[in-house]
């Protein structure tokens, strides 16, 4: 599955595939935290909620789930 993102005004396109195992680990960290947090981005958060979510992302290190 491909998965598109944007960054200054170019498109980036990211085969799951080509992803290392640590990057996949990291997607998987990263959706469950948004999941806890109930939002689909951290943008979506009020700024003290995007603070604790940014600083448990923090702790997170390959083999960590």
């Amino acid at each position: 599955m491909s998965k598109s993102y944007v960054s200054s005004f170019k498109t980036y396109v990211l085969d799951e595939a080509d992803l290392s195992p640590a990057q996949k680990e990291y997607q998987e960290y990263f959706s469950k935290a948004l999941k806890k947090y109930k939002v689909d981005s951290p943008a979506d958060l009020d700024d003290e909620k995007k603070s604790e979510f940014f600083d448990g992302l923090k702790g997170w290190k390959p083999g960590t789930k």
